[in-house]
């Protein structure tokens, strides 16, 4: 849970025993979590969030992840639809001609 809260998750603890729910069988106890703000993360750590919008930006790379403290090397290719973001919404909404000079 704390990779997902690191990552600009929240706990849900109003629901089940302060949030633990026995899922998907009773001897597994499962944590719902929430994202409020997917697209700005601001509930992320910074190194996280700065992760996560580098992927956006470049859904192809490859880098070394250490979620538990071991490192692992993975290749993200990741399919996304034309603009997750809009960078600069003014700019995107211009005829395509007046682009150039905004």
């Amino acid at each position: 849970m704390e990779y997902a809260c690191r990552n600009g998750f929240q706990a849900v603890t109003h629901i089940g025993n302060d949030g633990a729910l026995p899922f998907p069988i009773p001897g597994i106890r499962s944590f719902p979590l929430v994202n409020t703000d997917p697209i700005g993360l601001r509930s992320a750590t910074d190194r996280e969030r700065y992760k996560q919008f580098s992927l956006r930006l470049t859904p192809d790379q490859r880098r070394v992840e250490q979620p538990k403290g071991a490192a692992v090397e993975v290749q993200y290719m990741l399919k996304l639809p034309k603009r997750v973001i809009r960078l600069n919404p003014k700019v995107s909404a211009l005829p395509q001609h007046q682009r150039r000079i905004a």
